[in-house]
């Protein structure tokens, strides 16, 4: 009695989980890839600038490098994360290739955006939704028949 109890609470436990990985992968992906084909289709490729870098505290393996470029009138500045020891690789002034939206010029990737990367996101969001139906699916599936050994034989 108190293992079936047990059963059917790592059930429900596994259900949750198993739905909530496959709603934040598929938000993730669908969003990524979404920004990813928005920038190759209608993504502008210019070199950013870098303007300075995030002092780190001894010890920090990663550090953020700022850029920033023009689009019109307005100056757009970010941040990317960088390996504190590539800091001197990013001197300011040094130009970095970004592809920015136009429109929302917030959307920027480092580099250029082509097919070959927006098929590479949509790969690694399948992957993830495959892993995660697996690695909750399969014990759920173990789980049932266990619970229900005469349904699982018919």
């Amino acid at each position: 009695m108190r293992n079936k109890r047990l059963l059917r609470f790592g059930r429900a436990v596994l259900w949750v989980v198993m739905i909530a990985w496959t709603a934040i992968g598929l938000w993730k992906g669908l969003h990524g890839t979404g920004e990813l084909l928005a920038l190759k289709t209608r993504g502008k490729f210019v070199n950013a600038q870098v303007i300075g870098q995030e002092p780190m505290p001894a010890g920090e393996r990663m550090g953020y490098v700022h850029y920033a470029f023009n689009e019109g009138t307005r100056a757009i500045d970010n941040r990317m994360p960088v390996p504190v020891m590539a800091y001197g690789q990013f001197t300011i002034g040094a130009a970095i290739p970004v592809t920015y939206l136009p429109e929302d010029p917030g959307v920027v990737r480092i580099g250029a955006v082509d097919g070959a990367r927006v098929g590479r996101s949509a790969m690694a969001a399948a992957i993830f939704l495959i892993a995660g139906l697996l690695a909750f699916g399969l014990p759920l599936i173990a789980i049932s028949a266990t619970l229900n050994p005469a349904k699982s034989n018919a």
